[in-house]
């Protein structure tokens, strides 16, 4: 069994992997509106964002006393919303910014529809 602070490195470093990927896609191809390419890539920026965001945030739950178990419940496996609230549970500070951003990228990830 892998202790929870290398698996929240883990999850950490994948994280970061996934959000740097986003970012190149969104520099090598930056949305607009009538632009085809931008379609084509619309989803897999978003994608990569959103499980980026999952990973940090179940990082940083390991490292606030939460198992991997817990977080492999079926209530909030995926679900970028209710990971936050844990975590704001845990006393940490999120931006209203970020908060911002895990509200409107949660229901197409815990649903899968990016998949």
């Amino acid at each position: 069994m892998v202790d929870s602070i290398t698996l929240a490195s883990n999850y950490r470093l994948l994280a970061v992997s996934f959000w740097e990927s986003a970012k190149v896609l969104s520099e090598s191809c930056p949305y607009k509106k009538n632009n085809p390419k931008s379609v084509v890539t619309i989803s897999p920026f978003f994608y990569l964002s959103s499980h980026a965001c999952e990973l940090f945030l179940k990082s940083s739950l390991l490292k606030r006393d939460i198992t991997e178990q817990d977080l492999k419940r079926r209530n909030i496996r995926h679900d970028l919303i209710k990971l936050l609230k844990i975590l704001e549970e845990k006393s940490v500070v999120i931006t209203k910014d970020t908060k911002e951003v895990i509200h409107k990228l949660n229901d197409v990830h815990s649903t899968h529809k990016l998949r």
